[in-house]
């Protein structure tokens, strides 16, 4: 009976989640439009009543709700000042856009345009219209909920369909990459799969690690030696990391098979290449 006891245990403590690694080191990526003050103006008073605060915040949280991009990503950098993490090419090439193409642009501007047309009080919308602007932001959310701004995109391989991000503040825990390809072990992934994620938050799967495949066709595009997963995610689980039971990092998360309950993604080599790059 002792022995049957002893082995349970060693059974249950082998399938312990790594869910403190996993938690540090999530991200949650988002991009949107906000309005703040016009970067031209003093704006020590630019909020002269709260009621002016307030309308300005319920604009804000009406801005947040329409969200453009909705990704997952992972802490592979901890600096001073700023910290990297990884999600995938595409989901950096979506905020890319978001943030600097003409079209989008444009488009805040005829946010502005609409807002004046449906305000009532006059006066308050000068004041606003006058002092603050909306502008396309993009952000990467801790599991605790803390909000770091997108400073830069470092470096983007559209080969393994991996980016690097670097945020503003030094946050989180980096990951460590695990030295075999976890094939056939149990994995988690913690990921904003389907767009869901709130402060102290997240989504967290099991699956398995299925080998590698030689070449996979998504949409015109060949990616080659990337991992399958059995692991059901949605849209947003991109850039999301796979973790082995010892909290390693065994690949990531770029591409969602819905209907068999597969994903695929980059797996540890490719991953650590190119984090040897980022260095």
């Amino acid at each position: 009976m002792k022995h049957i006891i002893l082995f349970l245990s060693l059974l249950l403590l082998a399938f312990d989640i790594p869910i403190e690694n996993i938690k540090s080191s999530y991200g949650h990526i988002e991009a949107y439009y906000k309005m703040q003050p016009k970067q031209e103006l003093d704006c020590e008073n630019c909020f002269t009543s709260m009621e002016l605060f307030q309308e300005v915040s319920l604009i804000n949280k009406k801005l947040m709700s329409m969200a453009y991009v909705k990704a997952s990503s992972f802490v592979v950098k901890k600096k001073k000042t700023e910290t990297i993490s990884m999600t995938s090419e595409h989901v950096c090439k979506e905020i890319s856009i978001f943030l600097k193409d003409q079209r989008f642009k444009e488009l805040a501007k005829e946010l502005m345009k609409t807002m004046a047309k449906s305000y009532t009080d006059e006066e308050l919308y000068t004041k606003i219209y006058k002092s603050y602007e909306i502008v396309p932001k993009a952000y990467i959310y801790s599991f605790e909920g803390v909000k770091h701004e997108i400073k830069s995109i470092l470096l983007s391989d559209s080969n393994i369909d991996t980016c690097a991000i670097e945020t503003l503040g030094s946050w989180g825990k980096e990951v460590t990459f695990a030295k075999g390809g976890c094939v056939y072990e149990k994995i988690f992934n913690m990921s904003s799969s389907g767009g869901y994620y709130y402060k102290g938050s997240a989504a967290l799967r099991e699956g398995y690690v299925n080998g590698r495949v030689e070449e996979l066709s998504i949409q015109q595009r060949k990616f080659k030696e990337v991992n399958l997963y059995t692991l059901l995610v949605k849209p947003g689980a991109s850039g999301s990391a796979v973790f082995n039971v010892k909290g390693e990092v065994c690949g990531s998360v770029n591409i969602s098979f819905i209907k068999v309950d597969l994903s695929a993604g980059a797996s540890f080599i490719d991953l650590n290449q190119f984090y040897k790059q980022l260095k």
